[in-house]
């Protein structure tokens, strides 16, 4: 199967590039089959991995050199059915003062509650996703509090 030239390019020269120069190692000498890389970058493409997991699943390739397979179910990296919902009505129960400091304009605050919940989910919502869902919640949470 194919994949876009773009994103192959750009996740070879970034994230596994980087994971290679990390354990001290160039390409031909990591034992990664390029099948693997593909297989990595489809299974993200298809959205079965979410960017974090994938590029976990990348430097794990490097590291154990083993298959996708192996490694997404060894990892426990595959995307599962979260319900997100509920992950976002619990981040905001829990961080009232996050809520607020968005409220007054930080949007730094946003930022913490994507991470908190990137951690709390493991990386298994895409952060993107979550941060849309955040922004909505809370922009519909905020309108009852007034200005």
């Amino acid at each position: 199967a194919r994949l876009d030239p773009k994103l192959a390019a750009s996740w070879i020269a970034g994230e596994l590039k980087k994971t290679l120069n990390w354990n001290n190692l160039r390409w031909k000498d990591a034992g990664v089959r390029p099948e693997w890389v593909i297989e990595v970058l489809q299974l993200y493409k298809a959205g079965k991995l979410t960017d974090r997991n994938a590029e976990i699943a990348l430097q794990k390739l490097v590291e154990e050199r083993r298959p996708p397979a192996d490694i997404i179910r060894a990892h426990h990296l595959e995307k599962e059915a979260i319900d997100t919902g509920k992950i976002v009505q619990e981040l905001l129960s829990a961080n009232p003062k996050a809520a607020e400091d968005y409220r007054k304009g930080n949007l730094k605050a946003l930022e913490f509650l994507v991470g908190l919940g990137m951690h709390e989910t493991k990386g298994k919502v895409a952060a993107p996703e979550l941060r849309a869902l955040l922004e909505k919640a809370l922009d519909s949470y905020l309108k009852g509090k007034g200005p």
